[in-house]
This record gives C-alpha cells, sequence and structure tokens, in this order.
C-alpha cells in the first residue's frame, strides 16, 4: 500500500537534516572559507581573499590565521591601514607569530615613518624573540635612520650571526 502521511513527512524532514548538514560545522566552514582565501590569494585576487578571510573571522573573530592571511591581501591591494589592523589583530590572537608583528613594525616604520613606534615595536618582538634576524635588521635601519651608528652595526650584526645568510643585513652593514 500506500506510505503513510507522517513517514514521508519524517524522512522530507530526515532527508532535509542530512542535506543542510552538509555545510558542515562552523569549524569546517571557517576552515573551507580560509583554505579558500589562501588560494585566491595565491592566484592573485586579493579583494576574493579578503572576503573568504571575513567569512572565515565571522565564524572566528579569534582565528589569527586568517587576520594574517587578510592583512596579506589588503597589503596586495596596498589597503596598508586596513593591513596594519588585520596584522595586529593577528598578532593579539597568537603573540608567537612574529611575521605578523614585524609587520606593525615595518607599518609603523616605511609607512608612518614613526621610528619611535616601530623601535617599540621590534624591541618586544626582540625580548619574545631574541634571535630574530629580521628584527635586528629592522631595528638597524631606524638606528641608522636616528644616526645612531654604532648601536645600529650592533644590531645589524646580530642580525647576521643569528642568519648568517642575511642579505638585507649584509646590505644594511654595507
Amino acid at each position: 500500500g500506500l506510505w503513510p502521511v507522517w513517514v514521508i513527512a519524517l524522512s522530507v524532514l530526515f532527508l532535509g537534516m542530512v542535506l543542510s548538514g552538509c555545510e558542515g560545522s562552523p569549524e569546517k566552514r571557517k576552515l573551507t572559507y580560509y583554505q579558500k582565501g589562501v588560494d585566491a590569494l595565491k592566484k592573485n585576487d586579493a579583494q576574493a581573499a579578503v572576503l573568504e578571510f571575513k567569512n572565515a573571522l565571522e565564524i572566528d573573530s579569534a582565528y589569527a590565521d586568517a587576520y594574517y592571511q587578510l592583512g596579506l591581501a589588503y597589503t596586495k591591494l596596498q589597503e596598508f591601514d586596513k593591513a596594519v589592523i588585520a596584522f595586529g589583530n593577528a598578532a593579539a590572537h597568537d603573540p608567537k607569530n612574529v611575521e605578523a608583528r614585524l609587520e606593525v613594525a615595518n607599518y609603523y616604520l616605511f609607512r608612518q615613518q614613526d621610528m619611535t613606534k616601530a623601535r617599540q615595536e621590534l624591541e618586544k618582538i626582540l625580548q619574545d624573540f631574541p634571535e630574530n634576524p629580521k628584527a635586528y635588521t629592522a631595528l638597524g635601519t631606524i638606528l641608522y635612520r636616528l644616526q645612531k651608528s654604532d648601536e645600529a652595526i650592533t644590531a645589524l650584526k646580530k642580525a647576521l650571526a643569528s642568519d648568517p645568510k642575511s642579505v638585507d643585513a649584509a646590505i644594511t652593514l654595507g
């Protein structure tokens, strides 16, 4: 005979639940958006990447890697003020993300020409990462600009000591 109406209704309901479940958990959706963003960045579609990373961050507002990638996307779009906010958020949610922290210091150094803020950021980085050659190189650059040659040379030598292949430190040292 025919199926009772309630069996059909339950089947439709169950099927709907199964299909909507395909969208996955928030964690899975977050990772999907993040990966789409990374892929878009690789294809040099920074605008699309920004949207994907923002979608991931709507699901998890403490997602440090998404903030970092968002910063990279904004940098490609030359939206540096937005980039530094994203990098700052990445660093706030993951203080071990030294690259994000260096981006913030570089923003102050190169975009704002604010040697004091840049130097403060770099000194904080070097407290946490005393061997970081990029931080020493940037600090050396600042000290040169402030005409503190001896301190600059010391910082650049530390950069070279922690990374003998550091071309930036070698070039800045002359």
